[in-house]
């Protein structure tokens, strides 16, 4: 039995349900409250933590590129190993600066499109087939091979693909499994994967990787070197 994204996602939706249900009981047992406001007591408690969690995140990267500070980089305990801005956008940083409302804005869509994607698409909407490429323009484009970062599935590509469809791409996407493995071995399957797709369409495709899937990518160049 491997190891996947998707039941490392699942397992979490089960965990934060069940997170839901321990604050509930122990709200009841300990505080006298209801089950019904004890069960919107777990559910609070639940997406606050997560809310922190995604703050921690904005933490990171705002320490990371200097976006809090007056330097061209971050300081501070987020800050240590992280790449500083590029000179040309450090040069338009104050002026895209978010003021606080929007700040707010920000970050609760963010929150809003982790969960949704954590929550529901990677563990429940993997499988979901992807759009066609629009039929007049897809013979003129190369196909797309979608390849997933660490810790996801092809689904952390089911917003971003409709638009490449649109366009005239014909993509697919891999699933990298199992997790955990070697990036060498991501590389081996991947490489399948891109072979594959020449054969059947006749086109080298493009890859359009997120995080550790170019870390992939990189793995399936030096094997198809050494080939």
């Amino acid at each position: 039995m491997k190891l996947t994204a998707t039941a490392v996602r699942r397992i979490a939706v089960a965990m934060q349900l069940g997170g839901v249900y321990g604050v509930a009981l122990a709200l009841v047992r300990q505080a006298g409250w209801h089950w019904g406001a004890a069960l919107a007591g777990g559910i609070a408690t639940v997406l606050l933590l997560f809310g922190l969690s995604v703050a921690m995140a904005f933490a990171i990267s705002v320490g990371g590129t200097g976006a809090s500070g007056t330097g061209t980089s971050g300081t501070g305990a987020f800050s240590a190993g992280m790449p500083t801005l590029p000179p040309a956008l450090q040069a338009h940083r104050t002026a895209a600066r978010l003021g606080p409302r929007q700040a707010l804005l920000c970050y609760l869509r963010e929150c809003l499109a982790v969960f949704r994607m954590f929550n529901w698409l990677q563990p429940f909407r993997h499988r979901q087939p992807l759009m066609p490429a629009r039929p007049d323009a897809a013979a003129s484009r190369p196909p797309v091979l979608l390849v997933h970062g660490y810790g996801c599935n092809r689904a952390v590509w089911l917003d971003l693909q409709p638009a490449l469809a649109a366009a005239g791409y014909r993509c697919e996407a891999i699933d990298l499994e199992p997790m955990l493995a070697d990036i060498d071995d991501y590389g081996d399957a991947l490489l399948t994967a891109i072979e594959a797709l020449n054969r059947s369409t006749g086109r080298a495709p493009l890859l359009l990787c997120h995080s550790m899937g170019g870390l992939a990518a990189r793995a399936a160049l030096a094997r198809a070197r050494r080939e």
